[in-house]
């Protein structure tokens, strides 16, 4: 039996990679939008407030992510994916303590710290290496439990949250991070030749049913990338679809609290929203796997931009249910479809590179849009400004995706041109000095 186990130990990993997006994506889904009213009427803050403390810790996730790239590469994942469970689990202990502004700053910054190990990037980085086949949608079903756990969470957070207050529920939060680490220490192993064995998929036949992806494509070096101008217009694209994602993300329960909802159809809600980013996650691997990372992102930019018009119109249950799914079917566009996006455009060589500056152009972005929401809710008294802006900021973003692809595509041609004039010119050449 463990013979057996051992010699398919990839799915081992895959269940590894599922548990641990399921801890992280569980508590990170909702230690912010969920504790907003109870934290900010017990230590006596603004909601402005409260928020710019979670966006000063989105700066250590930034951060993180620029950072992942090298650190795996230089001391692993298992090591490190133990270290930034722990950090976590520290900065939601702190997070539990606080009695002050300047303890919410503290805990958020340690829990951001982790983010570039524990979220997409990190979980990118380890099922590229165990799995050469079908990798969107091992990927999309992995960084799907976020959305299974964040609906999960969201109501055991709120029940220990009305029976024992939140800090009880952030105490909580920590628990599973400390047990994450340990089982991820002890069963992780980096790559298949730690145990003799080969990545999923590597030697088959690809047949049409399994396909070579897109991806695999060598492209451009780091230095050759950032001399295109389709990269800048690719991280602008990105910025402002998360910016435009996170005016909203976080104003969810809030947002219906105001509008009459009460506290538990409120994170029944949110965990609809869940449920809705899994589903999302898990078609956008399938469609990338199928048609391609540029379809898959331009159905999720669909999806907001019916999502956070009808999220305005309809702010009461029962139709908040089935406007927070739709909404949440295209939170995948700036997660799971960017590891999908950047090896799709540039290659496989810088796309590494590519995916930890695009996932720490997310944490700016969160920083900016939660905060912005925030803000305006204070000068206003009410969110409807911030989910306007947001369906204007993808709607923008969506012709943005679609001028970028056709700029990517241009590149490539130039591209493989080049490549292959260089291949006959070594050609001659060989063929002279013979």
């Amino acid at each position: 039996m463990l013979k057996r186990i051992r010699g398919h130990y990839y799915w081992v990993i895959a269940a590894l990679a599922v548990f641990e997006m399921a801890i992280y994506g569980g508590v990170i889904n909702n230690y912010n939008s969920l504790f907003v009213i109870p934290v900010t009427e017990t230590l006596g803050i603004s909601r402005t407030a409260f928020t710019l403390a979670f966006s000063v810790g989105k700066m250590g996730a930034m951060v993180s992510n620029l950072c992942m790239n090298k650190l795996i590469s230089r001391y692993g994942y298992r090591k490190l994916i133990g270290i930034a469970l722990s950090v976590c689990a520290t900065g939601v202990s702190v997070l539990a303590l606080s009695r002050n502004l300047p303890m919410l700053f503290a805990g958020t910054i340690l829990v951001g710290a982790g983010d570039g190990i524990c979220a997409t990037a990190g979980i990118t980085w380890i099922i590229r290496r165990w799995f050469r086949r079908s990798q969107g949608t091992v990927l999309g079903v992995v960084t799907a439990s976020t959305g299974i756990s964040g609906s999960i969470f969201a109501i055991i957070l709120t029940k220990v949250m009305i029976a024992s207050g939140w800090q009880s529920a952030y105490w909580f939060c920590a628990g599973c991070f400390l047990v994450a680490a340990i089982i991820l220490l002890s069963a992780v192993r980096d790559h298949p030749s730690c145990l003799g064995l080969k990545p999923y998929g590597e030697g088959e036949a690809q047949d049409k049913k399994h396909r070579v992806p897109d991806h695999y494509w060598l492209g451009y070096s780091e230095k050759e990338v950032k001399k295109l101008p389709s990269f800048y217009l690719t991280m602008i694209t990105m910025f402002i679809c998360a910016f435009g994602t996170y005016l909203v993300f976080y104003i969810v329960v809030p947002y219906l609290r105001d509008n009459g909802v009460s506290q538990t159809a409120a994170a029944t809600v949110q965990s609809a929203l869940m449920l809705g980013l899994c589903a999302g996650k898990i078609l956008s691997g399938v469609v990338s796997d199928k048609l391609g990372a540029k379809w898959s992102m331009l159905l999720c930019a669909g999806y907001y931009l019916v999502g956070s018009a009808l999220l305005a119109l309809f702010p009461g249950v029962p139709i908040a249910y089935v406007v927070a799914w739709i909404y949440a079917m295209g939170i995948a566009t700036v997660t799971i479809n960017i590891s999908f996006l950047m090896p799709d455009l540039f290659g496989y060589r810088s796309s590494g590179m590519l995916i930890g500056l695009c996932l720490a152009v997310i944490p700016l972005a969160n920083t900016l849009g939660s905060t912005t929401s925030n803000v305006l809710y204070d000068l206003t008294g009410s969110y409807q400004l911030s989910l306007w802006l947001s369906f204007s900021l993808h709607g923008i973003s969506l012709v943005l995706l679609m001028i970028t692809f056709l700029w990517a595509k241009r590149d490539k041609r130039r591209w493989e041109e080049l490549e292959g004039e260089e291949s006959e010119q070594v050609s001659l050449l060989q063929g002279q000095s013979v």
